[in-house]
């Protein structure tokens, strides 16, 4: 992540910390893709004067929307854009694809975090609270919801000092935390591959933080860790491994991600509402979520902050293909495409694409092709001061640009090209697949 020197603009009685504002007054800036981040800074570059000449997005659904005067479109449909325009990515999660995305279509683009910091947190807050709810749901009806939410994602975004302040600090962006690899649903096209695991298991409380205490004593900071499996609802020790996650300082925010099949009992609510840095993430399957409406009764009496993700759009992607279906160069093709999963851990294992890490569960991988590049680190070493685990194993990891074992057995999940397919498309049993 590029850093750059912070300066305070006085253009107005309104302040945002930026990198020299000057050297983007001039510019038309465009931000991607819409959330709390890019419209929040909307509003503040607006108020400082800058010219913002669109909001692109992924998703069809905003797609011909506007945002305080600025159209909301595809960025594919940017073709015209002025000399002088630069796009600024505005989402850590998928930073890198976007940037890439951008690239590839010829736009100049930089990260958000060149423009602002944990100390802008306020001013984003306060601009963001500007925003009615008419405004968002104008937009996509699921954007309602981000009032609920949004000074949480803000502190996902914003980077503390103290890691800034580091040299080299080793940042995940977004992470999955695998605790379960039961599901109530059974989603052909599932992210994590739940639909293979014929004989799903949950892991114990004990390997679920030991795995996510030796990663946090090897990086910096993750700013949003996803508790999933599966159905994490469906652990029996749910509320503990939420807790002892919200505890880590390094951690910034903790979604836990459930498809609304699964509704939590009184108890467990009481207990997730005492967490000031966790939120829910309700995935609406239409039929298959059949508690949705009970959930966010329950969620909304007992305080707790959820975004409810209606209007889902799936992508036909991760596809498993025959391992020697494909040469070495196509195989790299795909994976420098690749949207590449969130970084994951299960257990004591690790890997940059939840896929990944699923298909080495599954031991879909063949040996041959993970010497080549493996597709997990081994956490088990984590306390050795050389050993696998270490730091500079994860970072390698995780700026590797050459194709790991498990591409060989992933078609990826690039948008390019993919398909459209109705969201959460059910299995009839554990769908079958090649062992090594």
């Amino acid at each position: 992540m590029e850093t750059c020197g912070i300066a305070v603009s006085q253009l107005t009685d309104r302040k945002i910390v930026c990198m020299d504002i000057q050297s983007i007054r001039h510019n038309t800036l465009y931000l991607m893709p819409v959330n709390v981040i890019s419209l929040s800074l909307c509003v503040e570059l607006q108020s400082n004067g800058c010219v913002v000449g669109g909001i692109f997005d992924n998703n069809v659904k905003t797609h011909g929307k506007q945002f305080r005067g600025v159209n909301i479109s595809s960025p594919h449909a940017s073709k015209d854009l002025p000399p002088n325009a630069v796009a600024i990515v505005c989402s850590f999660r998928s930073e890198a694809a976007i940037a890439r995305q951008l690239t590839d279509m010829g736009v100049r683009s930089i990260s958000c975090q060149t423009l602002i910091s944990s100390a802008d947190a306020d001013s984003l807050a306060a601009s963001f609270a500007e925003i009615d709810a008419k405004e968002l749901n104008d937009i996509a009806p699921q954007y309602r919801d981000l009032r609920n939410v949004a000074k949480l994602r803000i502190k996902q975004a914003l980077l503390p000092a103290a890691v800034y302040e580091k040299k080299n600090p080793l940042i995940v962006s977004s992470m999955n935390l695998m605790i379960t690899e039961r599901c109530s649903l059974r989603c052909r096209n599932c992210s994590s591959l739940m639909p293979y695991f014929a004989h799903p298991r949950d892991y114990s409380f004990e390997s679920v933080t030991d795995g996510l205490a030796c990663l946090l004593e090897r990086v910096d900071h993750v700013r949003d860790v996803w508790v999933l499996g599966g159905e994490p609802l469906l652990h029996e020790r749910l509320a503990d491994i939420v807790e002892f996650t919200c505890r880590q300082r390094k951690v910034a925010t903790i979604a836990i991600v459930t498809n609304a099949t699964v509704l939590p009992g009184d108890a467990l609510c009481e207990r997730l509402a005492l967490q000031g840095n966790l939120l829910i993430l309700i995935s609406d399957y239409g039929d298959y979520s059949k508690g949705k409406s009970e959930l966010l009764e329950r969620l909304e009496r007992h305080g707790i902050p959820y975004v409810f993700m209606s209007g889902m759009v799936w992508y036909e992607h991760a596809l498993l293909l025959d391992a020697y279906s494909r040469s070495p160069e196509e195989v790299q093709e795909s994976y420098r495409m690749c949207a590449r999963n969130c970084t994951s851990v299960a257990e004591r294992r690790f890997s940059k694409c939840q896929v990944a890490l699923s298909l080495e569960l599954l031991n879909a991988i063949p040996p041959e092709f993970e010497a080549l590049e493996k597709s997990t680190v081994d956490l088990s070493a984590c306390n050795g001061p050389d050993g696998a685990g270490g730091k500079e194993e994860i970072a390698a990891h995780m700026r590797s640009d050459r194709a790991m074992g498990a591409c060989y057995v992933c078609s990826g999940m690039s948008r390019d090209g993919a398909v459209r397919i109705p969201p959460a498309v059910q299995a009839t049993g554990a769908l079958a697949y090649r062992r090594f």
